[in-house]
């Protein structure tokens, strides 16, 4: 979330007449409304393994290999 409120702020942040601690001041409020909680001791792991299952496209022996 940081990410995306700072590149939607930077060009105001560098070319605006307000004094840059003002708007940084206005940034941190935002980053503090949308803190996202570290929940520690998850009873359920997360099972990544099964997103490396995805097998990848079969090509044909009519079509090219692309890069």
């Amino acid at each position: 979330l940081s990410y995306g409120f700072f590149k939607n702020r930077i060009l105001d942040l560098l070319f605006s007449k307000r004094d840059i601690s003002e708007a940084m001041d206005e940034y941190k409020t935002l980053l503090k409304s949308h803190i996202v909680p570290i929940r520690p001791a998850r009873s359920h792991q997360r099972n990544t393994a099964k997103y490396k299952a995805r097998a990848k496209p079969i090509i044909t022996k009519n079509h090219k290999d692309s890069l």
